[in-house]
């Protein structure tokens, strides 16, 4: 065999023998433990965010805000039922010195309110949120792009049920529309409809 067949032949064994990076790995490289932790570290991703980034997301989000909401789920303390459609403002500022962000979101007979922080042990935007009725999220958030943020909560409603959802914030009209965006919530390990609420920035 020459030097190039050879060469050859040593790229070809070695391309199908190694993982690559998002490519999770055969039972002939890897057990089943290795698989399900490499896939896990992959579906997670990297949450973290700098200070800079916080306050460019902040930036982002603080204004006044007329919202169009399509409810998900019969949340406790509102009268409209899921897939129902709800009108609303939401209004966010700085506080603590720009230290956090504080938002009320009213809408239909149902009220929210979220503390969003950066968090320099973690180096993550974390959030609390707060809901009519006792539903409570722990939500972080880290960017894609400038006009996409992604993040990922667990909470729980008033009567126990598990929350869990991921999704993301689009900027549309030079962030003059903000969508909230999630195809993957579940309440009670049921799934939820598809989320998609709108914000049109007045302010």
């Amino acid at each position: 065999m020459n030097r190039s067949a050879f060469l050859l032949t040593f790229l070809a064994l070695t391309i199908a023998t190694t993982p690559f990076p998002g490519i999770p790995l055969t039972a002939a490289s890897a057990d089943d433990g290795d698989v399900k932790q490499i896939n896990k570290e992959l579906d997670e991703g990297d949450r973290t965010a700098t200070r800079e980034e916080f306050d460019e997301f902040a930036r982002l989000m603080t204004g006044r805000f007329a919202s169009e909401i399509k409810l998900i789920h019969d949340w406790p303390g509102h009268k409209k039922k899921r897939g129902d459609i709800i009108a609303g403002i939401r209004m966010v500022k700085n506080v603590a010195d720009g230290a956090a962000f504080m938002v009320t979101d009213a809408a239909g007979t149902g009220i929210g309110h979220e503390l969003c922080t950066y968090n320099t042990a973690t180096k993550q935007i974390e959030s609390l949120i707060v809901f009519t009725g006792g539903t409570v999220m722990n939500c972080i958030t880290w960017k894609e792009s400038p006009d996409k943020w992604n993040w990922v909560l667990t909470g729980s409603l008033e009567d126990g049920k598990e929350i869990k959802g991921r999704g993301y914030w689009l900027s549309r009209d030079k962030h003059q529309q903000l969508h909230l965006i999630s195809d993957d919530f579940t309440i009670g390990g049921k799934p939820a409809d598809k989320l998609h609420d709108k914000y049109i920035r007045v302010k």
